[in-house]
């Protein structure tokens, strides 16, 4: 439409400018009136159609104008539009990727606490299983022999000191609260020798024996003081 209007322009000036030569060369004719008004009135014309079609130019460049304009801020509009929209896709992903971890970490810590939990029951239930006095006597023999390399005479004395104290029970307590087979006195002392120092005769075992060796020596010499004293 610009060009249009453009080669318009350039006609309607070359019109004007051949009417100007045209009213030059007659206006010295005084004899021909008739034509120079004729002339006149076709400038005019032309010089009215020239302005009407710079107004038509200049419209048409205002609304181009506006059009560009409004062309630039619906692609602003759009561009921003596109680049919250990637943002907020961002976002999402990256807090569905935090609590997808999130989740895994608790059921990593979820399961390794359930596997505790089921080792310690184990741990427990066999040691429940091995309360007899023969298995609990034989683990005594086993570390008074091989772990602190006593003689046959002592493990005698230990058997003889703790079925006077306690029978070889797990779970027998005195008047005075003492507890266990070596009757600690209080029990919960035996929990340096492990936390189910309450019903596990091994964890009891190893506790009295570490008392023996500290306090007596040797298991006789405990019996020994226990047949002196009526405890040890």
């Amino acid at each position: 439409m610009k060009k249009i209007v453009s080669n318009v322009l350039i006609v309607s000036t070359q019109l004007i400018v051949g009417g100007l030569f045209l009213f030059m060369l007659f206006s010295n004719k005084t004899e021909d009136n008739r034509v120079v008004v004729v002339e006149n009135n076709n400038l005019d014309k032309m010089a009215d159609a020239v302005s009407e079609l710079f107004e038509v130019d200049h419209a048409v460049n205002v609304n181009k104008a506006e059009e560009d304009a409004k062309k630039e801020e619906e692609l602003k509009s759009e561009q921003q539009r596109i680049a919250e929209e990637e943002k907020r896709k961002a976002e999402e992903a990256e807090a569905a990727r935090v609590a997808q971890e999130e989740a895994a970490r608790r059921a990593q810590e979820e399961a390794a606490a359930k596997k505790a939990q089921e080792e310690e029951a184990a741990r427990r239930a066999a040691a429940a299983s091995n309360t007899s006095v023969e298995v609990l006597q034989a683990y005594a023999h086993d570390l008074v022999i091989n772990s602190y390399g006593w003689t046959e005479s002592d493990f005698i004395s230990l058997v003889a000191l703790w079925n006077a104290e306690s029978g070889w029970r797990v779970t027998a307590k005195n008047a005075l609260g003492a507890y266990g087979i070596p009757q600690a006195y209080p029990g919960s002392k035996m929990a340096s020798a492990g936390s189910d120092w309450e019903t596990n005769g091994e964890t009891q075992i190893r506790w009295g024996l570490s008392y023996i060796s500290g306090r007596y020596g040797t298991p006789s010499a405990a019996w020994l003081f226990f047949q002196q004293k009526g405890h040890y």
